[in-house]
């Protein structure tokens, strides 16, 4: 049975590269400097010289920005917690290229298991997530461009002279006006804002995308479960029911696999954002300095983005599963006692029961929406002593 891809502009198609998504993902990507292609669509030659340009562009701005903070922490004139902040932002980002990198055909191949395996569950895909990936897609190319724009409209000499000297490896423009400075500087924090918020907002969507597309897997094989399994007098699609369960498990483990460490990776890299931003918010410190004020509040809302993305989209996939485990009882109150489909269906009810389909971030997190109220509960809890340890500090 060929899909019918119901996020593609041609839902004839049987490639998922047609989603429409998930090409957009692959631009973002290219732009990144990682080329995702598959057999039957290889790269053509400018693609592949456009994302050579691309990586090349990448690892200008790391040396760039690496350079820059090591500046900074060398000569003392940024404190130590900030320069370990954002070198350690810039490290991960690093680390989360290189394993997106040599994983690029994993994740298409991911991608194409889980699309056979809808297809022989349902023709359709019942959700449409293009508008919501528009306005993902549209925040990820503004959101570099938007924390920059405080240094537009910074006129704080002093705090316009304190970003300069960091970039410029202490050197001054005399022969600069204050219009040429603000430009520059906007080009300096755009270029470092990029490696800190663009990269990783598209692993966030790329793996958001393919939670999305194994949850609505396993929730078209609950949907189909009953209707299938009571209309069959012969009890034969309950064999079929059970190989199709071993391939949603085994797609379910790739995409657990695949996205494990990345998933870590980017929940490690949100919530040292998220404690650092509250950080440069509560303290008395900073609160006079307009660029850091606008610059923290962005940062922590992009934390907040990808951690609710991720959080979400993992948990759906589990909550999914357990409606396997209700159907299959329903089911069974529907079958005759002596039948060989009960059998089956018990057998199906176990495997179900020992497999709860959570995500994990390297196998030490659960991603569940738990985990949200947890984050915003040690938020809080840090907030206080901040401001407790701030006052006390004033006092």
């Amino acid at each position: 049975m060929k899909p019918q891809i119901a996020w593609s502009n041609r839902r004839s198609q049987e490639s998922p590269t047609a989603f429409s998504e998930f090409k957009s993902i692959a631009i973002f990507l290219r732009l990144s400097g990682i080329s995702i292609a598959t057999i039957q669509q290889p790269n053509s030659v400018w693609s592949i010289l456009y994302t050579g340009f691309s990586a090349s562009f990448f690892a200008i701005s790391f040396a760039f920005v690496a350079s820059e903070i090591l500046f900074c922490g060398a000569t003392n004139y940024v404190e130590t917690s900030v320069v370990t902040f954002n070198f350690f932002v810039l490290v991960s980002s690093c680390v989360l290229w290189i394993i997106v990198q040599r994983r690029s055909f994993q994740f298409v191949q991911l991608l194409e298991d889980i699309t056979n395996t809808h297809a022989s569950v349902s023709k359709t895909w019942h959700l449409n997530l293009r508008k919501s990936m528009i306005a993902i897609f549209t925040y990820i190319c503004l959101i570099p461009f938007v924390t920059s724009l405080p240094s537009l409209i910074a006129v704080q000499e002093d705090s316009l002279k304190f970003y300069l000297h960091c970039y410029l490896y202490g050197s001054e423009l005399t022969n600069l006006g204050n219009f040429g400075k603000i430009a520059l500087l906007f080009i300096f924090l755009t270029v470092e804002n990029f490696l800190h918020f663009f990269f990783p907002n598209v692993v966030v969507v790329l793996i958001f995308f393919l939670c999305e597309c194994q949850r609505q897997t396993v929730a078209s094989y609950s949907e189909q479960l009953p209707r299938r399994l009571l209309t069959d007098k012969n009890n034969s699609k309950v064999d079929k029911a059970v190989e199709l369960y071993a391939k949603l498990r085994k797609d379910f483990i790739h995409l657990r696999d695949l996205t494990s460490l990345p998933i870590s990776l980017i929940l490690t890299q949100k919530f040292l954002t998220l404690f650092f931003s509250l950080t440069v918010l509560l303290s008395n410190d900073t609160r006079s300095i307009f660029v850091e004020i606008i610059e923290s509040t962005c940062y922590a809302a992009n934390a907040i983005l990808g951690l609710i993305l991720i959080i979400l989209s993992a948990s759906k996939i589990r909550e999914a599963h357990g409606k396997i485990r209700e159907q299959c009882l329903d089911v069974s109150l529907g079958l005759r006692q002596d039948s060989k489909g009960l059998e089956l269906l018990h057998l199906l009810k176990s495997f179900v029961e020992r497999e709860d389909m959570t995500m994990t971030a390297a196998g030490i997190v659960l991603l569940k929406r738990g985990l949200i109220l947890k984050l915003g509960a040690s938020l809080i809890t840090y907030g206080v002593i901040i401001v407790q340890l701030d006052s006390t500090k004033k006092g």
